[in-house]
């Protein structure tokens, strides 16, 4: 990432340009937030995410619909104000460097969640008897809320605003950090080291989960392959983005190259992740009043067996069978 600079003055092929790079983030993010919400409403609703990985796969989106609103609330206004004014003071504002710190906050908590989401599928494809007592309703729980934990852990040197801090830069189309050899420091062990290898793991563990499955497995519980195949998908997509902004983006040189490496791989990933997840699981009927419910449905790594006897009393009981043409096929 390179130092900020302003000349002052936008000609009117750099203001095309950033009128077009503005354009561009808004559009990315605008179709990012639809998909992840109808990717909320879906795992709140399909029978397919009645399990441990519901909650985990709700919190990633949650995630990713905050990362999301980061390029739509901050950068994309702060790119067109530039293009508009030839102003900015992203850089040097305390509320420019805590926006950063946001955006960094969000990313390493993705990171803890994508792998707890694969540890989720290695435990209930590989060892299904052990799932309820492992990734029981509490400890999934836990586990969101240490992915928090974790992420607000590796953005603390961040609070140092005049001696490390990363900003958006309006000018440059990318996010930027402080050159002190502190920062230096925190970027290079931090954002890319660490970053790479835990998505790295996250990935490997889905790899081996993917390979290790039994056919049988795979037959009798076709669900649980579905959210496998999705959460390969999700974790590979992840790690591509963090080699590409933590590492390929110190190869390249030119404005639209980092930009591309920096800022539009994250918005795509963020689009494409919710994406997956509609493409495997969502029935339009899922935007029906009431959640579709299906016993058959369950898998190895539901939570709770009385969760669908938790539901409020009627004075008839509800029978599914009879509702089984709701269920997405």
């Amino acid at each position: 990432m390179s130092a900020s600079r302003y000349s002052g003055y936008v000609s009117t092929e750099q203001y095309a340009e950033t009128l077009f790079v503005t354009m561009l983030n808004f559009f990315i993010c605008f179709f990012g937030l639809l998909m992840n919400t109808l990717v909320m409403i879906t795992i709140q609703k399909s029978p397919h995410f009645v399990n441990s990985y519901g909650p985990l796969s709700l919190n990633h989106s949650v995630l990713n619909m905050l990362s999301l609103l980061v390029y739509f609330l901050w950068v994309t206004p702060s790119t067109y104000t530039y293009s508009s004014q030839s102003v900015s003071t992203s850089t040097t504002t305390t509320l420019g460097k805590i926006i950063g710190q946001l955006h960094l906050l969000f990313l390493f908590s993705m990171i803890y969640s994508h792998l707890s989401l694969s540890l989720n599928r290695f435990v209930s494809l590989l060892h299904p008897t052990r799932t309820r007592s492992i990734f029981s309703h509490h400890m999934c729980i836990f586990l969101n809320i240490s992915t928090w934990i974790l992420g607000f852990l590796h953005v603390i040197p961040l609070f140092w605003y005049q001696d490390c801090h990363i900003t958006y830069d309006p000018a440059m189309w990318q996010w930027v950090i402080s050159t002190s050899k502190y920062c230096a420091t925190y970027k290079l062990l931090v954002i890319q080291y660490l970053s790479v290898i835990v998505s790295g793991i996250s990935f490997l563990v889905n790899l081996f989960t993917w390979v290790m499955v039994s056919a049988e497995t795979i037959r009798k519980h076709p669900v649980e392959k579905k959210l496998l195949k999705g959460e390969f998908w999700r974790s590979l997509g992840f790690l591509v983005a963090v080699l590409m902004s933590g590492v390929l983006s110190g190869w390249v040189q030119e404005r639209w190259q980092k930009y591309l490496v920096i800022c539009v791989i994250w918005q795509a990933y963020h689009l494409v992740d919710g994406l997956v997840i509609l493409l495997l699981h969502f029935h339009r009927k899922l935007l029906a009043e009431r959640p579709i419910l299906d016993p058959n449905h369950h898998t190895p790594s539901f939570i709770h067996v009385e969760h669908l006897h938790s539901l409020p009393h009627t004075h008839h009981s509800p029978n599914f069978h009879n509702n089984a043409h709701h269920v997405s096929k």
